[in-house]
């Protein structure tokens, strides 16, 4: 099915690279940080004429842009190719990624206090 214009973007999570050039290159990492921020900011949801062209192909700016709906897409099993899609927004779906990241960086400081002995 072919997505239309006003469609929801659909995230899907598990369909990413793993051990790819992301995990393993800095500068690549940080290009890639940037790229993502520059995205975020060419979004103005609050733009009075609304005539400024984002790089996202289906944001509404009449609309703030942590309120756009999106599709969250997830695998439930790592022995199926199932999807469960899940409505929601784009606020939410940052404030997942800001408690995942600090979830992951929590498992950074048990790993680096542990083995390297740094100090807490």
């Amino acid at each position: 099915h072919q997505r239309q214009h006003n469609d929801p973007v659909t995230l899907r999570y598990d369909l990413r690279v793993r051990g790819g050039t992301l995990e393993k290159d800095v500068n690549a990492t940080r290009k890639r940080i940037q790229d993502v921020m520059d995205t975020f900011q060419n979004i103005d949801g609050n733009n009075e004429d609304h005539t400024q062209k984002s790089n996202v192909d289906n944001v509404n700016n009449d609309i703030n842009v942590v309120d756009q709906s999106v599709k969250a897409s997830f695998m439930l099993s790592s022995d199926s190719d199932s999807e469960m899609e899940l409505e929601s927004t784009i606020g939410r779906e940052l404030g997942f990624c800001a408690h995942h990241a600090i979830h992951h960086l929590a498992m950074v400081k048990v790993i680096a206090v542990q083995t390297i002995g740094l100090k807490e």
